[in-house]
């Protein structure tokens, strides 16, 4: 449902599409080059019923290394492809 980076003050935003099939689940998030920009090391994946626009709300899927400096130059699409056993 969201992505989050731990950028000093935190940046969160919510999933742009998510595509659902039988074997696999794809959602892309899409950062605009206004946002979150600054120097991060980790995003993380929350999803469920009470994650919301809150930091660290919902339930944490995955945490990933992601070490970068993003400036308002660049976005992000951001694709996560969970496989459904």
């Amino acid at each position: 449902e969201y992505i989050q980076f731990d950028i000093i003050g935190g940046f969160r935003v919510q999933k742009t599409d998510q595509t659902i099939t039988a074997n696999k689940i794809v959602t892309t998030f899409i950062v605009s080059s206004e946002e979150c920009n600054g120097s991060f090391t980790e995003i993380k994946i929350y999803g469920g019923d009470l994650a919301t626009a809150t930091l660290d709300s919902g339930v944490l899927l995955s945490t990933h290394a992601f070490v970068y400096t993003k400036n308002n130059l660049e976005s992000f699409q951001i694709v996560v492809t969970y496989n459904k056993w």
